[in-house]
């Protein structure tokens, strides 16, 4: 399960309040191949600037992660991850340059760098070749659970690994999310096909997911190749590429759905499926107007079969569309056909089908060929609680 060449640590310095964990390390057995994908957001922390620079010019050693503080919008950000890249690499007898890092929390609070320099030696005690637990929950901010899913496969009759490992709750949004996602995988590919391979998986995952429509300043998706499987090097895009990919994908997906879950407190996962667009494009523009209108995810999280609002949604989405061709199902019921009301069908069965985890809505546009699938959570009293404090 957990790939071969990567050591990991977690452990409360005090960045937290509450005594949870809140620094973790990921110490590599050598030197890996990497890729990124990074938040669009144009605020962005200097953790972001930094780590996009590590990944593109170095082969990184070793991860440093710091939760409950976004060091973004403060001064002297980028002095501080230096001042704090720089120890740990003395600790660890590693390049500076050569660690990547990452932060999330609260923003604009100063780095406690001291209390986080002072922690390097109990951090570096605990690294642990089999167990990513600890690890684990140091990235979490407000997450209710850890976001864990691996894949085992075999190229070559060599099993390779893969392990995701994710955090993220709220401010939640397509073209990356307030989330922090670290890939960890054994496998001997080139940087350019890990590139490749990250790109379609985070498409096909963490950008076809929404909480709230926010996107934040620290977002990042690393990941990391320690090429120890001993298979063949991947490196075009071949059926062994195709395998890798495949699982990337399918991993990747599992931990988005899990962000989507959590949501900050979330009761259910909404699935929208759409069929009959003319282009993807277009289609997803109708699903992310759809998922993110607040009428939309109130509705699912009170059961209220009110179709309607979904309509309304297809109809701002600013995508040209024949009114008249429109069908949906809510939970496999049929509910408009021709853009009109289905005579007869039952609210009060909908709304029993409704309470379910996981809720699917599917359109078909009846205009096109293309399809595509989005996944919200609904809108919740919790998440106004939540977030209305977040900072005290």
């Amino acid at each position: 399960m957990i790939p071969k060449g990567f050591f990991f640590s977690g452990i409360s310095a005090g960045v937290k309040k509450n005594g949870k964990n809140d620094l973790g390390l990921v110490l590599f057995e050598k030197e890996v191949i990497s890729a990124g994908l990074y938040t669009k957001n144009r605020v962005k922390s200097p953790s972001v600037t930094y780590t996009k620079r590590v990944i593109e010019k170095n082969y990184p050693g070793a991860l440093l992660v710091v939760s409950g503080n976004a060091n973004a919008c403060v001064k002297d950000g980028m002095a501080d991850i230096k001042t704090i890249v720089s120890a740990l690499g003395s600790k660890l007898k590693i390049d500076p340059e050569k660690i990547s890092f990452a932060s999330t929390g609260v923003i604009g609070v100063k780095m406690p760098v001291n209390i986080i320099k002072a922690s390097f030696e109990n951090l570096i005690d605990n690294l642990k070749k089999d167990d990513f637990r600890e690890f684990s929950s140091a990235i979490q901010t407000t997450d209710a659970f850890e976001k864990v899913s691996h894949r085992s496969f075999k190229t070559d009759d060599k099993k390779i690994n893969i392990l995701v490992l994710g955090k993220g709750a709220g401010m939640i949004a397509p073209d990356m999310a307030t989330m922090l996602v670290f890939i960890f995988t054994d496998a001997n590919i080139s940087k350019d096909l890990l590139s490749s391979a990250l790109k379609s998986a985070v498409d096909n995952s963490f950008n076809i997911i929404s909480v709230d429509g926010d996107t934040s300043t620290n977002d990042m998706v690393l990941a990391f190749a320690s090429g120890l499987a001993g298979n063949k090097l991947i490196d075009k895009k071949d059926e062994n590429f195709k395998i890798f990919s495949e699982n990337l994908s399918s991993a990747c997906l599992d931990v988005a759905k899990l962000i989507v879950k959590d949501g900050e407190g979330a009761t259910k996962i909404i699935k929208f499926i759409l069929h009959g667009a003319k282009d993807r494009k277009s289609a997803l523009k109708i699903l992310k107007t759809v998922a993110n209108s607040q009428l939309v995810k109130t509705a699912f999280y009170g059961c209220d079969p009110n179709w309607g609002r979904i309509m309304a949604g297809i109809g701002r989405s600013g995508v040209i569309i024949k009114e008249d061709k429109i069908d949906i199902d809510i939970a496999g019921m049929p509910v408009v056909r021709n853009g009109v009301e289905v005579k007869g069908f039952s609210e009060k069965k909908l709304k029993e089908k409704m309470k379910d985890d996981e809720v699917t809505v599917t359109i078909n546009l009846n205009s096109g060929k293309e399809s595509a699938v989005f996944y919200t959570s609904d809108l919740t009293t919790d998440y106004v609680k939540i977030n209305s404090a977040y900072r005290t």
